[in-house]
């Protein structure tokens, strides 16, 4: 799987509260980051942080990938808004993700933010 139909599959799975479909797009020993301070430490952990979704309406996610390497690591500028409780959220920022053979996440690093 290529990083941009990757995004589609992970906006779609995001936008539909779909936590599992979320999930099965990273590789079971995922180096994952949460925000640039904080890892998730496992697959259990990683499904208990997406739990977060189900209360966000009208998730709206924009992804453009900025640059991308031979090896399948990339560089992906995000903006997001979401309605919760009544109020608008939005933020934004850079991902560093790196793609498995199988086109499965391996590493996800939220590294800087930015306010949309």
């Amino acid at each position: 799987m290529d990083i941009k139909k990757w995004l589609s599959e992970f906006n779609n799975a995001w936008s539909n509260h779909d936590i599992d479909r979320v999930l099965s797009l990273f590789t079971d020993n995922v180096e994952y980051w949460e925000t640039p301070h904080y890892r998730v430490a496992s697959k259990q952990e990683l499904e208990n942080e997406w739990q977060a979704v189900k209360s966000q309406q009208n998730i709206n996610l924009h992804t453009e990938v900025y640059v991308s390497t031979p090896d399948n690591k990339h560089t992906v500028i995000w903006q997001l808004s979401y309605e919760r409780d009544g109020e608008l959220r939005q933020s934004g920022g850079t991902y560093l993700i790196s793609l498995d053979d199988q086109g499965k996440c391996h590493f996800f690093h939220y590294v800087s933010a930015a306010k949309a």
